[in-house]
């Protein structure tokens, strides 16, 4: 179901969260595809890990609350607790604090995008939510999630965990914009032949060969 809704999202031109840090780009006349690397957060494979978790949490608690309610006397109050209390809020607040976090680490805007207010409020979240300072409250909340009802199957509250012990690294860093990040293209390509090398390429038969080549 991710994979399926990213793929729309992508496809409609809105922006995705994802954790992969190869993608592929096609040349015209290139037979091979570039391969572009970009190095992430190392937060981001614990925040994609917790999606996972509570996602499948989500999936596997409704199909089974369905199953556990039939031939009962129809969909009583005990229903939606368990519609809304166990599945939706148990796992979907856990699941917005994991997608705010990984946007934040995103977020590289040094302003807000408008005057208004809405905009001012909006920037100073982001900026908030991507705070070192949160790490030890990330840390807390992952661990009381281990007590809400099965949240993520227990695999996504240590994920949170794991990755507020992972953000107290961030507290050495300064304060201050973050830098963009650099991609790099990893390309396989062939030397030209010996008559056109240039004097500052060896001349020998290993520079002959087919190699990876990384350019930033």
């Amino acid at each position: 179901m991710l994979v399926v809704v990213r793929g729309v999202m992508r496809w409609l031109g809105i922006p995705v969260l994802e954790s992969m840090p190869f993608s592929m780009r096609w040349s015209n006349g290139q037979r091979i595809p570039t391969l572009i690397w970009r190095p992430e957060n190392p937060r981001v494979p614990l925040y994609e890990l917790a999606v996972l978790a509570f996602v499948a949490t989500m999936i596997e608690n409704f199909i089974h609350l369905n199953i556990a309610a039939q031939g009962t006397n129809g969909y009583d109050w005990g229903y939606w607790v368990g519609l809304f209390v166990v599945i939706l809020f148990a796992n979907g607040l856990p699941l917005w604090q994991v997608l705010t976090s990984w946007a934040a680490i995103e977020y590289r805007k040094t302003e807000p995008d408008s005057e208004n207010e809405f905009a001012k409020c909006r920037h100073s979240y982001w900026l908030c939510s991507g705070s070192p300072l949160w790490a030890p409250i990330e840390i807390v909340t992952g661990f009381s999630y281990f007590l809400f009802f099965g949240s993520g199957f227990y695999v996504g509250p240590a994920a949170i965990m794991l990755a507020g012990i992972t953000r107290l690294r961030e507290l050495e860093r300064p304060a201050g914009p973050k830098p963009p990040r650099q991609a790099f293209e990893i390309t396989l390509k062939r030397l030209p032949p010996e008559e056109a090398e240039t004097a500052s390429l060896l001349i020998d038969d290993v520079s002959q060969r087919p190699g990876l080549y990384v350019s930033a």
